[in-house]
């Protein structure tokens, strides 16, 4: 039984991660992780693994994807913006006091919703949205917003891809304390964090790090007009934060990354004889 992993994590639920059940092998993206997992999440260090996640290797070696190909073609650049969630549908102890109608972080009106989407036209950049499945958006209301579009599984099944093999296809990454930064870092591609409401974040979560700018890297978002700087930046083929998220790449992840899949089969072959 081998657990190929949810994320790395930047915050760790405790009553989620505590129910995994034995395994024979956990998978981890380095050796970095041993002592958040052992001490933290409790899983012994003789079942971790550091053999990364089958699903990134599509992150490393990206798959042609014909119909997002022909859509992508209309836009300079391609924006893929995951939230982790900030209202979850079935935990209302668990909601943050900010909502973010929108379900965006720092996009808190209607008239700085426009303005995005006026400051995307501007620059022909398509943003995709691609809000937490738990993320409650019953007041998220449809506007004319033609350089935004919901990256929801309708849009991967129109686009024939998996989330994933569009994330490989994309130019940057908007998130904040999800998982995903630490895959797209493999990209080596721009990642911007919207972290406004970390200290309100972190009293909800368990912080995995003792301090996280120390432990994230990217470009950090704390009010629309950041936001607005890094969309800036993108549309000018602008890397300001490379040089300090390069090392983070380093440490969370080994040099074998984006060959996780053949690695866990070639384990399997080797220490439980299966072919």
């Amino acid at each position: 039984r081998f657990h190929l992993g949810h994320g790395m994590p930047i915050k760790i639920d405790l009553e989620y991660s505590r129910k995994f059940g034995e395994c024979d092998r956990y998978m981890v993206q380095s050796p970095f992780w041993y002592d958040i997992f052992e001490t933290q999440i409790q899983v012994p260090e003789e079942v971790l693994c550091p053999l990364g996640y089958p699903r990134n290797d599509v992150l490393v070696h990206s798959k042609e994807i014909p119909k997002w190909n022909k859509e992508k073609e209309k836009y300079r650049k391609t924006i893929l913006w995951m939230p982790t969630y900030r209202q979850h549908r079935a935990h209302e102890e668990k909601a943050l006091e900010n909502t973010y109608p929108y379900g965006m972080p720092c996009v808190e009106t209607k008239e700085q919703l426009q303005r995005l989407e006026e400051q995307l036209a501007e620059h022909n950049i398509l943003l995709l949205f691609r809000p937490h499945p738990v993320q409650d958006l019953s007041v998220f209301h449809k506007e004319e917003l033609p350089h935004i579009r919901i990256a929801d599984d309708v849009f991967l099944a129109l686009m024939e891809c998996t989330l994933y093999e569009l994330l490989a296809q994309t130019d940057a990454l908007i998130t904040d304390y999800s998982s995903v930064y630490f895959d797209y870092l493999l990209t080596d591609r721009p990642i911007a964090l919207t972290i406004a409401d970390r200290e309100e974040y972190f009293t909800r979560f368990t912080l995995a790090f003792p301090d996280y700018k120390e432990a994230v890297k990217g470009f950090y978002i704390e009010t629309f007009s950041q936001l607005s700087s890094f969309l800036a930046e993108i549309a000018e083929g602008v890397d300001s934060a490379r040089e300090e998220r390069m090392p983070a790449k380093e440490k969370y992840h080994t040099k074998d990354a984006g060959n996780s899949a053949k690695a866990i089969v070639d384990l399997l072959e080797k220490e439980y004889r299966l072919k």
